[in-house]
């Protein structure tokens, strides 16, 4: 994302609520800060705040660091080196586990800075009004979806955060799922289409998609008329019926296609491809500290890294993925086993190269990897 002084400005703004509602705590506003007033005033001030949710959507305490801290481990495909994650390696999340504390945190943080915009940017007649509550009733629709699925009933905040209303009861998952459909609507009605915006921001197709991304999620788009307890057959295959159309919509209005290759998704320059519907950019090897997704997964030292960047490589597939993958495309012959034996130097995978799915060399670092620092070996899963 681009103009980070802005975007730091507004992150502080937002941080404190504000301040110019009546019924938020009253400070006094520094000097070299702005209102909330100012802020909203022009469209470069609008697109600062703009700038301020995307900004915490990627942060350390949401996707840059901490969703997947927490919830690769506790799927029970990962294994995480953390030691704050140990019981996520348990599949037992606990009330104690800072990653849990801390993402909950900044996922409401996400929907307050939505909300603030929504309050403020709604009526104000600028040129970009629309594009700018297209993208924040999508990021919240984004944001209670993720909470939706993490932990059902939570609290359903749909205006900015006031000391009246700090410790709002949970809503039910029928209104936070009913709540998740109208914000997407919305933001389709209201969401630019291609070459209207900002190249890289969400277009209106990416809210259809996520309304078949929640109808897929086998979650009701007739929660207004369904309870679970009347979910049936019939009400499932509407839900199935009902992200079909929204993907039809997609595929064939919203000008996406599939990009040459598949590596071509990979390259360092490959920044919102014809692929792409909704992404958030990271860098390489996360030099800044909000976007740790390369240093959490990459292995410290490997061939992958530039020599010297500091990686942790704290979030490792378990061994059982790896066997899975390897048992089922390495093209060996692997029939009656399920498990590849493993805890011996000897014990190694070799892939037969003219049958294999090249995805796994791809995707994956195993038997060992040569140390970039030192020139040495370093050992890993099957032969340790």
């Amino acid at each position: 994302m681009k103009n980070t002084q802005k975007i730091l400005v507004i992150l502080l703004l937002v941080a404190f609520g504000l301040t110019s509602c009546s019924d938020v705590l009253e400070v006094d506003i520094p000097k070299n800060q702005f209102s909330e007033v100012q802020v909203f005033s022009t469209e470069e001030g609008v697109e600062t705040a703009v700038n301020g949710m995307y900004s915490q959507l990627q942060g350390y305490d949401y996707y840059g660091a901490r969703m997947r801290l927490l919830l690769w481990p506790h799927s029970g495909k990962y294994h995480s080196k953390q030691g704050a994650n140990i019981d996520a390696n348990k599949l037992d999340v606990t009330n104690v586990n800072i990653n849990l504390d801390k993402l909950w945190l900044g996922m409401w943080q996400t929907i307050n800075q939505a909300n603030v915009v929504i309050a403020n940017a709604t009526g104000n007649g600028l040129s970009n009004e629309n594009s700018t509550l297209g993208q924040a009733y999508f990021i919240r629709g984004v944001v209670y979806f993720d909470l939706a699925r993490m932990f059902g009933e939570v609290p359903l905040r749909t205006r900015p955060a006031n000391k009246n209303e700090l410790h709002l009861a949970k809503s039910s998952r029928k209104a936070v799922y009913n709540q998740i459909i109208q914000d997407f609507k919305t933001s389709a009605d209201l969401l630019p289409d291609r070459g209207e915006y900002i190249d890289g921001r969400p277009l209106k197709y990416a809210a259809n998609a996520y309304l078949a991304k929640n109808s897929a999620s086998s979650q009701p788009t007739g929660f207004n008329s369904v309870t679970e307890s009347e979910i049936t057959a019939t009400t499932i295959s509407d839900f199935w019926e009902a992200a079909e159309t929204e993907l039809d919509y997609v595929i064939n209005k919203g000008g996406y296609s599939l990009t040459a290759t598949y590596a071509d998704l990979w390259k360092e320059d490959s920044r919102n491809t014809s692929e792409s519907i909704f992404e958030l950019q990271y860098g390489r090897t996360g030099a800044v500290r909000t976007n740790d997704i390369i240093r959490d997964v990459a292995l410290k030292n490997s061939s992958i890294i530039p020599n010297g960047a500091n990686t942790f490589g704290r979030i490792r597939p378990n061994k059982e993925m790896l066997s899975d993958h390897i048992i089922q495309y390495s093209g060996i012959d692997y029939s009656g086993d399920d498990f590849i034996s493993a805890g011996k130097g000897n014990d190694v995978v070799d892939l037969d190269v003219a049958v294999a799915d090249p995805r796994i060399v791809e995707t994956y670092f195993f038997n060992s990897y040569v140390r970039t620092d030192n020139g040495k070996d370093f050992n890993l899963f099957p032969r340790l």
